[in-house]
């Protein structure tokens, strides 16, 4: 999470019948959570990210 590390995993659930132990959005609330954050992500993060998606 980390260093924005993306992975499409629909190969490999195709090929090797492999499926992720979380989805990305348990993934990442678990970050958020190890991270001690009190009231969850700042609205200032949350803004930019979702800024930085829509873009995509």
């Amino acid at each position: 999470m980390r260093f924005g590390r993306a992975v499409d995993t629909a190969a490999l659930a195709a090929e090797l019948g492999w499926r992720p132990k979380f989805t990305t959005a348990a993934a990442f609330d678990d970050f958020l959570r190890s991270r001690d954050l009190p009231n969850g992500l700042p609205a200032v993060v949350f803004d930019w990210a979702s800024g930085a998606l829509a873009r995509r």
